[in-house]
């Protein structure tokens, strides 16, 4: 299905811009601690949905927890502040601190991690694209 973000599936395009992190194709916002996060979720969606391994999801799953909870105690860029943002940003902290508790699990069934990761995925994207790289609403 085709999210709001109007990516295929729930996959990033090629439409980010610029290297991000070594990886290519992903634009920095300028909110650093949004970009931290970011950084772990690429390196732990990106092999899920191509390759289908959750390896690199269950090794970033504490690190990006950290970085959500970092990202929700910062301050908001003031063209990214409002109610929603902040909402959504808090959401994704404690969604991202249940993931990281339920990759930690060595019988957590990689479907189960594929799945909780693909739903903070979906949490993330809609912040993503609203206070992304080129500021709110060029995405």
């Amino acid at each position: 299905t085709q999210g709001a973000g109007g990516h295929g599936g729930m996959q990033h395009g090629a439409g980010h811009g610029a290297a991000h992190g070594g990886m290519q194709g992903h634009a920095t916002s300028g909110w650093k601690e949004m970009d931290a996060f970011h950084a772990h979720m690429m390196q732990a969606w990106h092999p899920v949905r191509q390759r289908d391994d959750v390896a690199p999801a269950r090794a970033h799953a504490a690190p990006m927890a950290d970085a959500a909870e970092a990202w929700a105690r910062a301050a908001v860029p003031r063209a990214c502040d409002t109610p929603a943002t902040r909402d959504a940003v808090a959401a994704i902290a404690r969604d991202a601190r249940a993931f990281a508790t339920l990759a930690a699990r060595a019988d957590a069934p990689d479907a189960e991690v594929r799945q909780a990761l693909a739903a903070l995925h979906e949490r993330f994207e809609p912040v993503e694209h609203g206070c992304g790289a080129g500021g709110p609403g060029t995405r």
